[in-house]
């Protein structure tokens, strides 16, 4: 499809982006300000329901920071407002398709069957609205290897992963065949410039 855009904008000298997937990566060093980075968290993951290629999906929290991070995220995650999108106070609209849905929730599937954990959402709520709504949803414990990291999600659903040092968050950041943006959340300026460059 990408290529397609690409064709038919050059035939009429259109200026185009193409972003083409992603997997972003979220870094939250130790010493970074926690209600911010959750702040971050929750519009980069859930944004457009996550359906933003350069939306947040693969989080990588200092271990000082993972716990009360993770505890947080997902409660405002939880508090979102699920509903029809004309309606002003809804923050979370359906899912484009029902076929988008169902990768969705396949991947979700995948990661819980293979030892993840839903620390909140993880299924479809009772909205009883028309539409292909999934919770928003956060996961921990899912292994490198599961599809939900490797494949873009467009949806509403973000993983968590605990790091030990700036390393291993850069080493995991950058492990995907996915390079559209990352973030990296610290107080350090400089210290931000010479993760960021690296990734």
């Amino acid at each position: 499809v990408g290529r397609i855009v690409a064709t038919r904008a050059a035939e009429r000298l259109c200026p185009v982006t193409l972003e083409l997937g992603g997997k972003d990566p979220m870094l939250v060093l130790d010493d970074a300000d926690l209600e911010r980075a959750v702040e971050g968290a929750l519009w980069g993951a859930f944004s457009n329901c996550g359906q933003v290629c350069a939306g947040v999906e693969r989080i990588y929290v200092a271990r000082p920071l993972h716990d009360a991070f993770v505890a947080r995220l997902a409660e405002r995650a939880a508090a979102l407002r699920i509903g029809r999108g004309e309606d002003p106070d809804v923050e979370l609209g359906p899912l484009i398709s029902e076929e988008q849905r169902a990768k969705v929730e396949s991947l979700v599937a995948d990661a819980l069957e293979h030892g993840a954990e839903a620390v909140t959402g993880g299924r479809r709520p009772q909205t009883g609205l028309p539409g292909w709504f999934f919770e928003p949803t956060v996961l921990t414990g899912v292994g490198p290897e599961r599809r939900i990291q490797t494949e873009e999600i467009f949806g509403p659903v973000v993983t968590v992963a605990t790091v030990d040092n700036d390393d291993e968050a850069i080493r995991l950041a950058n492990d995907s065949r996915f390079g559209l943006g990352a973030s990296v959340w610290t107080r350090d300026r400089a210290r931000a410039r010479r993760v960021s460059d690296r990734l």
